[in-house]
Parts: C-alpha cells; structure tokens; sequence
C-alpha cells in the first residue's frame, strides 16, 4: 500500500508534528509511506527538513503552499495527477485545506481515494474546502464532537467519517518531572510554576490570563508563571501587562525554546494553563503537558473540553475570567493531594488517547475500506 501524505506548509506549525507522527506511526506498520510540505526558504529549516530526519521518505516536487496562489496551485494540481494516473500512490492521505483541495482536485478521474485528517471542532467553512470534503473517500476528525458537527454538514454522502485523535510522540514526552531548566529562570525548584505555551497574540487573552495570576501571586510569593513562546504583538499583547501587574519579577519569558529543549522545559511545569486554541485547534502544547504527567487548567473553546478529563487530567474552566483563572490556579496550588491524582490522571489519560499506535492501526484500517471502495465520486 502506497500513501502519499500532504502538508501544505513548511513552517512547523499547526499539526505539522501529529502529520509526522502519524506517518511515522503508519511507516512502522508496513504502509509504504512518502511525505511532502511546502518548500522551504534556503535560510530557514521547515518539516521537509524535520521529516528527513525523522526517517520519512520525501517526496519532492510540488510547492505545497499555504494559501491556493493560483500559479502553485495549478502547478501541483498538473504533477500529482501525472502520478496519481501513473500509480504511483494508492491513496492520498491531506492534513491541510490548500493541500487537500489540491489533492481532491488532482485526484479526479484516477481512481485514487483522498483521505483528510482534520485538527479543528467545526467543520470546514470556505466553499472550496467543503468542495474538498465531498469529494474525499474519509474524513477524519479529532473528537467525537467533531465527527458529529461533520456528519450534520455531509448527511448521507458515502463518506467514512471515523474519529482518530491527533497522536503524539510519547517516546518525546515521558510522565516524569524534570526541574534542572528552573535554574536557568531563577526558580527554586520547591516553588510552584505555572506554565503557559502559546504565541504571544491578541486573541489569546494574555491579560487575563497576568490578571488572574496576579490575584494568586498578591497572596502567594511562591508561585511563578512561565510563558514560552514568542509574538509579533509580544510587548503590547504580554510584556506590558506583566510590567503592570506588581508582580512581573515572578512572570519569566523565556521566548522561543528549541524543540530539543523543548520537552524538558515542559516537565518543569506543576501546571499549564491553556485558554485559547492556535493554529492547531488539538492544541498540541496542552496534549504534550498531559503526556508529561502535567494537569491542565483548560477554558471551553474549540476542542479544549473533549481533549482533557475534567478532574481526572485536569481543571475545566466554566469562563476564562481573570477571576475564575485564579480560582484554579488556587485550587492545584492548595492542594497537592489533587495536583498528584490530575498528574496521574494526565499521563494515563494521554497514553490511551493519543497513542499513536492505536491511531496509525485505526487509519490503515480505514485506508483498507477506501481503496475496497474505491475513489468517491
């Protein structure tokens, strides 16, 4: 079985890691697997150069834009139907909208099956995008909730419609606490640290989130935030506010971590607090703290409630208010008995949910009912 898996971007961003990860996954499980994203600038590093080094198989050749220019676009719509008509893949295999309507498009008349991954709660919006999606032999969503917002919007159309929660790399992110990075940031590693990962944008509610911890940190000198990450809007949207606060000497701003460095950064967190999805919707970083043994503070945007157990992996916020952001972070700071069983909770929660064995079994079943089918109409 041959699958081509599509990417169309070359930043590593969004569900670039679940795309690889998922590949990989299904690489260990026979399926002949190629991968491509969009090209990357020659000063910079981007997925194609990640997935060479994670041992995925490249396939060169198409731009893989972001956005549908339309010259690109025409452009890899003509290459992937040459080899699609030439068999050189048995299915297609989309993790973005651009590429997946490349793929849907290209794919018409050879008989090759397209298959999506989706990383949001609602369904796809533009008219291209459900284009796509009817034209597609399976659709795969990240929760429940979304499989049923997309069987409302493609009722009794013959698409296999089968949740497969994003995988994770758990090899990458073991249940075990590590607070050797806290030196580096000047905290002790007795004091409790809450942590937050996101870029640094307006829509995130950075100065709720410094607000909330601020009416915990007035009553509480050992406690500390930590925000990794970075912004074009940094200064306005975070910086300035932790400034206001009176307590900006316990609200660090490491920036940008390696992802080498990464992991270990994450592991030096008691909680993390996530508010706002970003350019992935199964919001990765809140996953990754999970898989650490990490509990979760989570508001009730997008996905955010169907990726955790509410108080068995972590805290579900009823609003993210600065208030009711304090009240949590009081509740894991005054309570180690219940920040030990939500860490428990996490680590096993995010083993049997995001394992990406059991996620990479499921799709090559479903690829199995595809090409059995064969291409949808």
């Amino acid at each position: 079985m041959k699958v081509l898996h599509l990417f169309s971007n070359w930043k590593f961003t969004g569900p670039a890691d679940p795309a690889m990860v998922l590949a990989t996954a299904l690489r260990e499980t026979g399926v002949e697997i190629s991968f491509a994203a969009g090209r990357t600038p020659a000063e910079d590093r981007g997925v194609m150069e990640l997935a060479r080094e994670r041992g995925l198989p490249l396939l060169e050749g198409l731009q893989l834009r972001k956005h549908g220019q339309p010259l690109p676009w025409i452009h890899d719509v003509r290459a992937l139907r040459r080899r699609l008509r030439r068999r050189e893949f048995d299915l297609v295999h989309c993790h973005l909208p651009n590429d997946h309507a490349i793929a849907a498009t290209a794919a018409r008349g050879t008989g090759v099956p397209v298959v999506r991954s989706l990383y949001e709660l609602e369904p796809p919006a533009r008219r291209r995008e459900r284009a796509a999606a009817r034209r597609s032999s399976a659709l795969l969503p990240p929760t429940d909730g979304a499989a049923r917002r997309l069987r409302a919007l493609l009722p009794d159309r013959g698409i296999e419609i089968v949740t497969v929660p994003p995988a994770l790399d758990r090899a990458r992110f073991p249940s075990t606490t590590d607070r050797s990075v806290r030196e580096a940031w000047e905290i002790g590693a007795e004091e409790f640290v809450l942590g937050v990962v996101a870029r640094m944008q307006r829509h995130r509610r950075f100065p709720e989130l410094i607000e909330g911890f601020r009416q915990v940190a007035v009553e509480d000198a050992g406690i500390h935030l930590v925000i990794l990450g970075r912004g074009t809007h940094q200064v306005a949207v975070a910086h300035e506010p932790a400034a206001r606060s009176g307590v900006g000497e316990r609200i660090h701003f490491p920036g940008y971590i390696d992802p080498t460095e990464y992991p270990r950064a994450l592991g030096s967190f008691d909680a993390l607090l996530f508010l706002v999805p970003g350019s992935d919707g199964t919001c990765r970083a809140m996953r990754e703290a999970q898989a650490r043994g990490i509990p979760v503070i989570v508001s009730r945007r997008g996905l955010l409630p169907e990726l955790i157990l509410p108080g068995e992996s972590g805290l579900l916020l009823e609003e993210d208010s600065p208030e009711a952001i304090a009240a949590a972070i009081r509740e894991l700071r005054r309570d180690p008995a219940l920040r030990d069983r939500l860490a428990e909770g996490a680590a096993r929660h995010a083993s049997r949910t995001f394992d990406p064995a059991e996620a990479a079994a499921r799709v090559r079943e479903i690829y199995g009912r595809c090409l059995d089918r064969g291409a949808a109409p």
